[in-house]
């Protein structure tokens, strides 16, 4: 089985359910990326202990065999990442061996500032090469420590990742919000499928929240096979530059909602530190009532009071 095809049947739906709080692994799925580079270590670890796949396996010389893989997971900063372990068999005595060097995976610091930056601009611009040295260079591996296969396989599963398309799903509803991320202004968009599975679809880096970058993001989304049957919903928050490149690229297909989160902590910053705690909560609770006329007359209340 290919490098490609085994990060493609790996199951991520655990990163895409985590919270609509657009992070910067959700910019960049640094999860995954990190996945991808914790499996082509392991593979560099195992070829070197057991060859390349079906080298001497005519003729009986190998002292170690690939013997399939284990479930597992590596802790990457303060989160526990899922990942299947290669085993290993020694021909001699047929008993499993530990993968070497496998506790230094028990526990790894996540990447810095500067070293997400770098990864960033290299996913941004698609230079994958950029991409694997940087992310390996968070994992303490220097360029000489790394074979050019390894480079090879790391570029070609990286730039698989990040061009991957998405016909197979069938989005309903498009977040898009522009964060400060380790020092870049980015705009990233969040996909929410028919079947509540919030995938990130895209991001661009850009000095503002202006119309023309946010429409080249939504193009780039689009040709990637982004599809919606009945319409979109698209939540943003009040940046004209923002409204005009979704009315722009998408026309009448789609329905724009005004962020709650983003109305909410508009309407706050107008009031004295007294007054916030609880007009935070009378709001929130008016976003939480599913009935619409009661929604409507709670946040009427809370307009008459102001």
């Amino acid at each position: 089985m290919s490098k490609t095809t085994k990060v493609q049947r790996e199951n991520i739906n655990w990163f895409y359910q985590q919270p609509v709080d657009i992070k910067f692994e959700m910019v960049m799925n640094h999860f995954e990326m990190s996945r991808i580079m914790i499996n082509q270590i392991f593979e560099e670890i195992i070829r070197e202990k057991t060859g390349d796949r079906y080298e001497h396996a005519l003729t009986g010389q190998k002292k170690y065999y690939r013997h399939g893989f284990n479930p597992g997971s590596v802790k990457l900063g303060d989160h526990k990442l899922p990942v299947e372990i290669p085993r290993i068999r020694e021909a001699s005595s047929g008993k499993c061996i530990p993968l070497p060097g496998i506790e230094n995976f028990k526990q790894i610091e996540e990447p810095s500032e500067e070293v997400l930056k770098k990864v960033l601009h290299g996913i941004s611009t698609r230079d994958y090469k950029k991409v694997t040295e940087h992310l390996a260079e968070s994992f303490g591996l220097s360029s000489s420590q790394v074979s050019r296969e390894f480079k090879e396989q790391s570029e070609e599963a990286f730039k698989h990742f990040c061009e991957r398309t998405y016909e197979d799903h069938n989005f309903v509803a498009l977040l898009v919000d522009g964060k400060y991320l380790a020092s870049e202004q980015m705009v990233v968009a969040l996909g929410i499928t028919d079947k509540g599975i919030k995938i990130p679809v895209g991001f661009i880096q850009t000095s503002s929240e202006n119309s023309r970058a946010i429409s080249q993001l939504l193009k780039q989304i689009i040709s990637k096979k982004f599809t919606f049957t009945h319409g979109l919903l698209v939540i943003i928050d009040g940046s004209k530059g923002l409204h005009k490149a979704v009315t722009d690229v998408f026309g009448k297909k789609v329905v724009i909602q005004r962020c709650q989160w983003h109305k909410r902590e508009n309407v706050l910053s107008y009031l004295s530190d007294r007054d916030k705690s609880n007009f935070k909560t009378k709001i929130q609770n008016a976003y939480r009532e599913p009935d619409y006329q009661k929604a409507k007359s709670i946040l009427m209340s809370i307009h008459e009071d102001f």
